[in-house]
């Protein structure tokens, strides 16, 4: 694994920072002020290439409300020719991941769309991703691993502890000194990006506190990413869990997690807008929509399209051009009059793993269509 600098700014950022909000005559060293556990610390910035990592670490960092992070898509490397690091090679069940690529080399040769087959990687597959990391995040995510490595499952530890050590190299970027880095590290305090209590999902259950919305559930692992990258709402997850099993080498991307998710009203009438739309919930396939108790109390008015044209026009046309493999969108087709013959069955499908939600309004513009 290597965690590549592309560019970093000066801690003098810090020390402006702290000028600013203090005595603005007063000039300030960074030197004095590198190791205060405070926002100002937060100004100077890292753009970092994360590279030779998995997809169950990029989750960890991606856990941190202040992440900003950019990940390279399954659509650029092919799911069925995935890699493991290979110090974790030494744990996998070879059985297991030749199941898993036969599993996937089916889905693909059978026409599925990869949402669909591509369930079937393992956690610990490799990838890479981009991500802008403050100087204070970076001790903070150093800090982490560090713990991590002392309680995870035995396949992570060293692992875990490389990773916080090449956290620690990133600090030293910023410092340019390794005894002020350790010092740093030694002298902030420690913070944790999983949750570790216990989560108990109620399933398909929305309930309000004054003016907080809060549901629970159970997804599958590759849909957590859809709720992380949302930073205005509270999650809280069994993730953790998942880092404590001896076979988390072997896990797919299909396994299950507990989650509970709280958010305003306003909040998730914004996030709605955009997870609504039928052209993301349609590669959903056969996995329960994961949506629908958050849906269901809100109804049609956190569809995009409430108002009666679709704002994603060219990406709802693609599908029925073809140019996209998804399932096209029946209320598109319904809003603009186009025949539903040809994409009747695939919807129909489509469909039966949707809440009651789509298929009680969806029903009523099939039969219309008849």
């Amino acid at each position: 694994m290597k965690i590549e600098v592309l560019s970093i700014d000066s801690m003098e950022l810090a020390a402006e920072a702290w000028r600013l909000s203090r005595d603005v005559d007063v000039k300030i060293d960074w030197r004095d002020i590198y190791n205060v556990d405070s926002p100002c610390n937060e100004m100077p910035s890292a753009f970092l290439h994360f590279r030779g990592f998995t997809i169950l670490e990029r989750e960890i960092f991606a856990s941190s409300r202040t992440h900003c992070m950019w990940a390279r898509t399954s659509f650029v490397d092919s799911p069925d020719k995935y890699e493991l690091p290979r110090d974790l090679m030494l744990y996998a069940k070879a059985k297991k991941h030749e199941e898993y690529r036969n599993l996937m080399e089916e889905g693909k040769n059978a026409g599925q769309h990869q949402d669909e087959w591509r369930v079937h990687l393992p956690v610990t597959a490799l990838t890479a991703f981009t991500m802008r990391v403050s100087y204070r995040d970076a001790i903070k995510f150093a800090k982490y691993f560090f713990y991590l490595a002392d309680v995870v499952a035995v396949p992570l530890r060293d692992r875990f502890h490389d990773i916080a050590l090449e956290l620690a190299v990133v600090v030293s970027k910023f410092t340019g000194d390794d005894a002020m880095t350790a010092n740093a590290i030694s002298l902030m305090s420690f913070a944790k990006f999983l949750h570790e209590g216990d989560v108990s999902a109620t399933n398909k259950t929305f309930s309000k506190d004054m003016d907080i919305y809060t549901t629970s559930f159970s997804i599958p692992f590759w849909l957590r990413a859809h709720f992380v990258r949302h930073r205005p709402i509270t999650i809280a997850d069994d993730m953790f869990q998942m880092l404590l099993r001896d076979d988390v080498v072997d896990l797919p991307i299909s396994y299950e997690l507990q989650m509970k998710v709280s958010a305003t009203k306003d909040i998730w009438l914004a996030l709605m807008g955009k997870r609504a739309c039928w052209l993301t919930q349609s590669t959903l396939s056969s996995d329960r929509d994961p949506w629908d108790a958050i849906i269901e109390p809100f109804g049609i008015d956190v569809l995009p399209c409430s108002g009666g044209k679709c704002p994603y026009h060219r990406d709802a046309r693609n599908r029925l051009e073809g140019t996209d493999p998804g399932i096209p969108c029946l209320r598109y087709i319904d809003l603009n009059d186009i025949d539903i013959d040809p994409w009747r069955e695939q919807i129909e499908q489509a469909l039966k793993s949707r809440a009651p939600y789509w298929t009680e309004m969806y029903h009523d513009i099939l039969e219309r269509g008849r």
